[in-house]
């Protein structure tokens, strides 16, 4: 006698071949692959712990990655100072000679002019190197140049650093200076700036302000006076009054005595 099969019967057998094919399926998929799942759902009670591994795998990497960028600049700025070191020390070599020989013969005074004033650019391309669009030597302000000694030839240095009135700044304060100063000639003003000398024959010359203007003026700055009758120059700032910011000392006799301005500009 032979069973005759019912429809639903037939569904459940159907059913069930084709989840044991999918099975068959999976297994084979994960013996080729060697993964027990294709996706999170697979491993859902291990997924947790392997998210977590995961995010940290990616801290990890990126951890790398910013220490070989870091060691790069740091690569960079090695080669840098170095470059400095030699500028300085082959200079140094050129500046003994200089002096141990005729120091007033004219070519070897050239000589040792010219070396000097490629030292100094050299240095300025050297101090301004870029990784990757950033200064390495430009601390927090990585897109702005950190050294600009404005002058290209030797003329134009001695033009404006001529070793009397005018000398290089030798303090990071006198250096880093960066302020301008200046009164509107229509306030009325008439004495806001008065410029003297302080003794004649002294080599030095005031200028005196309203105020506690020149305060955080540096000594050994260099400033640039401009808008006046007769006081426009550069001088080299020798002393200031600290305690109420009212004068500056300039290394200059230039100054006429007793004469009083305003609208001029100092920077």
């Amino acid at each position: 006698m032979s069973r005759i099969s019912s429809a639903a019967a037939n569904n459940l057998l159907l059913d069930q071949i084709f989840r044991t094919q999918q099975r068959v399926v999976d297994r084979h998929l994960q013996v080729s692959t060697e993964k027990k799942s294709q996706d999170y759902q697979g491993i859902a009670p291990e997924s947790r712990r392997l998210v977590n591994l995961e995010n940290e795998r990616d801290l990890l990497q990126r951890y790398v990655q910013s220490n070989e960028q870091v060691d790069i600049r740091l690569q960079v700025q090695e080669t840098a100072v170095e470059g400095i070191r030699t500028v300085i020390n082959n200079f140094r070599k050129d500046l003994q000679n200089y002096t141990s020989g005729e120091k007033r013969d004219p070519e070897r005074v050239s000589f040792i002019q010219a070396r000097a004033i490629d030292a100094l650019k050299s240095m300025n391309f050297l101090l301004n190197t870029e990784v990757e669009g950033r200064h390495i030597f430009g601390g927090a302000r990585v897109t702005q140049s950190p050294v600009d000694i404005g002058v290209s030839t030797l003329s134009s240095f001695q033009s404006t650093y001529d070793g009397a009135g005018v000398t290089v700044p030798t303090t990071r304060g006198a250096q880093l200076e960066n302020f301008s100063f200046s009164a509107n000639p229509a306030d009325g003003d008439t004495t806001w700036l008065q410029f003297e000398r302080t003794n004649v024959g002294s080599g030095l010359s005031r200028i005196t302000a309203v105020g506690d203007t020149f305060k955080n003026v540096s000594v050994g700055s260099t400033i640039t006076v401009s808008g006046t009758a007769n006081n426009n120059g550069s001088y080299t700032v020798s002393a200031v009054d600290t305690t109420n910011g009212l004068y500056l000392d300039l290394v200059t006799e230039q100054i006429p005595t007793a004469s009083v301005t305003h609208g001029c500009n100092i920077t």
